[in-house]
């Protein structure tokens, strides 16, 4: 059983693309991890403003209740 498993793990290590990559293929994967990355930044500063947005309606709640109670 292992000698099996040990041909088929050979046989898609054989199987393996050897060549480089194009200089053009590194470019494009580049600009595509930039865009990426500048998409979750946008995420990411969205989330921020939110977050800060239900902060303030919280602060204005708590402030409300305490006023009511008192």
């Amino acid at each position: 059983m292992r000698i099996a498993i040990l041909a088929v793990i050979l046989c898609f290590a054989a199987c393996g693309d050897n060549e480089p990559a194009d200089a053009t293929d590194t470019e494009t994967a580049k600009s595509a991890g930039d865009e990426i990355q500048q998409q979750y930044n946008d995420a990411m500063d969205r989330a921020a403003e939110v977050e800060d947005l239900m902060q303030e309606q919280k602060e204005e709640i708590d402030e409300a209740v305490d006023d009511a109670s008192n």
